[in-house]
């Protein structure tokens, strides 16, 4: 069996290349995204073509002690987000939310309930808290229309001063969402992530409370994309295509060079 040639080797450097230039570019259009979340790739070698088997025996009757490989190139397996929490940027907005932990809001979709970091929320003409697309928070609670003003504390609990009355009252309480692998999670976009399989089912709690993150009104958090890491990444996986690119030309002269030595 004849090692791989250099160019079709060369190529799969440039096809994982151009997923980590495509990579860098999503991560830099998010960096600006409401609690977006960096994604990362694992890069893994193809498999091998064994020319020689280790221990397989020399003329001289002795053994190879390492045998003799040929690599296929590389691929990315798998993308994954790196789940770190983002800065919290002050905005003062009153049902502005921002989680400093663990958890993801739960805003009502058609298709069901659907999971984000982006706390960007308001009222709608029902004066229920909704998100820029009017999706509602779940569980959905709604503000009195005689409310003076809301606080939501960091444990979740929703009150309001009515007016007329001495002592806010206790409209509702914002639940969060944890899953046992936050990474399976299917980003599907709009800041939205659904659950899957490898996610395992959504488990729901108070924040503050059962390892889940406090909430911070009148924050929101920023992406946890960092412009510097991205743009050095970008480099690299240029870099690299430009040098796989070299390899595939190379490769290619090297194989009119031996098909003109065997006509």
């Amino acid at each position: 069996m004849a090692a791989p040639s250099a160019a079709s080797v060369g190529a799969t450097g440039m096809l994982v290349a151009d997923f980590l230039l495509s990579m860098r570019a999503q991560n830099i259009a998010n960096s600006g995204v409401n609690g977006a979340k960096a994604i990362a790739a694992a890069v893994v070698d193809n498999p091998y073509i064994t020319l020689r088997a280790p221990g397989s025996p020399t003329e001289g009757g002795n053994e190879l002690p390492t045998g003799l490989q040929a690599g296929l190139g590389a691929r990315v397996a798998a993308t994954t987000r790196i789940m770190t929490d983002g800065v919290p940027q002050q905005t003062d907005g009153t049902y502005d939310l921002a989680i400093i932990g663990k958890g993801y809001f739960q805003v009502q979709t058609e298709d069901g309930v659907a999971y984000t970091r982006d706390g960007h929320f308001s009222l709608d003409a029902d004066r229920q808290i909704v998100d820029l697309e009017g999706r509602v928070l779940q569980p959905g609670l709604t503000v009195p229309q005689n409310a003076l003003s809301v606080n939501i504390s960091s444990s979740g609990e929703v009150s309001a001063q009515i007016s007329g009355q001495v002592d806010p009252a206790v409209i509702g309480t914002i639940e969060l969402a944890s899953f046992p692998n936050p990474a399976g999670l299917e980003a599907i976009g709009g800041n939205l992530y659904i659950e899957t399989s490898p996610s395992g089912g959504p488990v729901t709690g108070a924040p503050n409370q059962d390892g889940f993150g406090e909430l911070m009104q009148g924050y929101l958090e920023s992406s946890n994309i960092s412009m510097p890491i991205e743009m050095m990444g970008l480099l690299q996986a240029q870099r690299l295509y430009e040098a796989s690119a070299t390899a595939v030309k190379a490769g290619n002269r090297t194989d009119e060079i031996d098909a003109q030595l065997a006509a």
